[in-house]
């Protein structure tokens, strides 16, 4: 696995790690890891820019998915967008889109860790999030993002039901480390990179994100470093109207707002 940067060794050994959940932290109804609900059709498009385009349509997620098996690690950066109202939106609605990166398994579970970009009455929220589905996602206390703000995102498992997820923001120098033991179990694992239009009581509307670019994508696979090279794509449709457009190469995985 890709080992860290000196400064992100310097950041983890002087600032204070997050504590295991506790009972006084309530779990957020927000949950980001319900299943890509695949659309029975493709897309394959053809543009200047990416002339040989394609990928599985979805309702909620968009991004890129490598699906062998045997992930223990996954780790990625991305920049933290300014959250836009879709076109004919309406104002005095929260639109949001999160960012993340997780290991999936066969078995209805997910580890994973990201940040929540929302927008009502021209207002922009951010919220950084750790989640072990099926349980709900809980908020990293303390540890503020806005837009602009370079975060990385590390996951690890070291059994099927213990692991960690750590959210660095490297732009505050602030790190936060969560750990889990005894969670649902994972199996038959896949690495994501994933935009996501998330469920709270159902979907939210779904903001525009303009672009956001995973770089450093890198996963574990059976001791091995590999990167999204292999995986498929994922895209966003809704009602008639395909919302992202999602590219990767190596170590990299944009995902396109194209609605606007």
């Amino acid at each position: 696995m890709k080992v860290l940067s000196a400064a992100t060794v310097l950041t983890l050994s002087t600032l204070s790690l997050a504590a295991p959940a506790s009972e006084k932290r309530e779990i957020s109804t927000e949950v980001h890891t319900t299943p890509p609900q695949f659309l029975i059709e493709e897309t394959s498009a053809s543009t200047a820019d990416v002339p040989e385009y394609h990928s599985q349509l979805t309702t909620n997620w968009a991004g890129a998915v490598i699906n062998k098996g045997g992930y223990t690690q996954a780790t990625g950066k991305f920049k933290v967008p300014a959250a836009q109202m879709p076109p004919g939106g309406d104002p005095n609605t929260n639109y949001c889109a999160s960012m993340w990166v997780g290991i999936q398994s066969d078995c209805n579970s997910l580890l994973q860790a990201g940040v929540d970009a929302c927008i009502k009455n021209g207002e922009n929220t951010y919220r950084a999030w750790y989640e072990w589905f099926p349980k709900g996602s809980v908020a990293y206390e303390g540890l503020e993002v806005k837009e602009g703000d370079e975060i990385e995102v590390w996951i690890e498992t070291t059994s099927d039901t213990d692991g960690t997820t750590t959210l660095n923001n490297l732009s505050s120098k602030k790190v936060m480390t969560q750990s889990f033991t005894g969670e649902a179990p994972l199996c038959n694992r896949s690495a994501e990179w994933i935009v996501e239009d998330f469920m709270s009581g159902g979907s939210v509307p779904f903001s525009n994100f303009g672009t956001v670019e995973f770089t450093d994508a890198y996963a574990d696979q059976n001791g091995q470093t590999v990167t999204t090279d292999g995986g498929f794509l994922m895209d966003i449709k809704q009602s008639d109207k395909q919302l992202t457009q999602s590219t990767n190469s190596g170590q990299y995985v944009t995902v396109q707002y194209i609605a606007a």
